[in-house]
């Protein structure tokens, strides 16, 4: 009898333990996949915040972190709790978004819940966010969805056009497309605005010099028409990392074609453009509001 009365208590435990609520916080708890993402929640002190409201949590799993040096779950420790915590409000959406929800092909900006945005691709070949891979899709939690990431994406606090301002490397773009704003002022807001995605080839001031702007001033006294239709074949309508480029022809805003070759080195051309091809010599800059490469020749349409 005594037996027998252990027994069912055992079974009501275990009953009761499945029966209870698992929030992202629990399954992530449970999973092996993600002892160094527990110890990021934990020492962030981000677990209890995915136990309650309803959310989607893009999650790395240990190789995404050992991806960035940390290679075991004791490092987070290392790490103070405000940069954890930017590393996981990143990766969360307010509601539930499954997979589906991202399906067409085409690139969707959405914003994280520390209001930065993250760039999802999802065609019959692929499911990114960034340049992350989603390797599993729509874990289940009773408070929302968990997508599997193996890459840990992070974020940036500047447009496309705050990054120009900020490098002092980029001084010449940054005169060119303040000379653009005569002739073309939407593409000024452009660069600023967080509502759009875009990709921008980014000449360095080398890159000017050695396409035969040798001073800012050689920026500065040139027509604004001329520069805005120059800078205009530097963005392209959207937001592309190099791992989606292909050789082939692309559309500038401009309406410029530009043909991209990827064999090794990506190089970038426009119609006016010969002998050394420009080339990215930097990639996937990750701003705001799109994606910048950097250029050591100038595009000229």
């Amino acid at each position: 009898m005594t037996i027998s009365i252990l027994s069912l208590s055992l079974l009501s435990c275990k009953d009761e333990e499945e029966l209870r609520p698992k929030t992202i916080s629990d399954v992530i708890q449970q999973d092996s996949r993600f002892t160094i993402l527990q110890a990021v929640l934990k020492q962030g002190g981000m677990s209890d915040a995915l136990r309650t409201g309803s959310f989607t949590f893009f999650a790395p799993d240990d190789n995404a972190f050992r991806k960035m040096s940390i290679t075991e779950p004791g490092q987070a420790n290392a790490l103070t709790r405000d940069s954890l915590r930017s590393i996981i409000q990143y990766l969360i959406l307010e509601g539930v978004h499954p997979s589906s929800e991202f399906d067409g092909g085409n690139k969707k900006q959405v914003m994280a819940f520390d209001h930065n945005h993250l760039l999802i691709t999802k065609d019959a070949t692929r499911f990114m966010v960034n340049m992350a891979n989603v390797t599993a899709a729509d874990l289940k939690a009773d408070n929302g969805l968990i997508h599997v990431l193996d890459h840990v994406p992070s974020s940036s606090p500047m447009t496309i056009s705050q990054w120009i301002a900020a490098n002092p490397s980029f001084s010449f773009l940054a005169a060119m497309a303040r000379k653009a704003a005569g002739a073309n002022p939407d593409l000024a807001a452009m660069l600023l605005s967080e509502n759009s995605a875009f990709t921008l080839f980014a000449p360095s001031n080398e890159a000017f010099i050695a396409s035969g702007f040798a001073t800012i001033e050689d920026i500065e006294t040139a027509e604004p028409i001329i520069l805005a239709s120059i800078l205009s074949a530097h963005i392209l309508r959207n937001a592309y990392f190099t791992t989606e480029f292909k050789t082939g022809q692309v559309g500038s805003i401009g309406n410029q074609q530009l043909l991209i070759a990827v064999n090794g080195k990506i190089t970038v051309a426009a119609e006016q453009n010969s002998g050394d091809l420009p080339t990215i010599t930097r990639s996937d800059i990750l701003t705001k509001n799109g994606v910048i490469h950097v250029l050591d020749r100038v595009l000229i349409p």
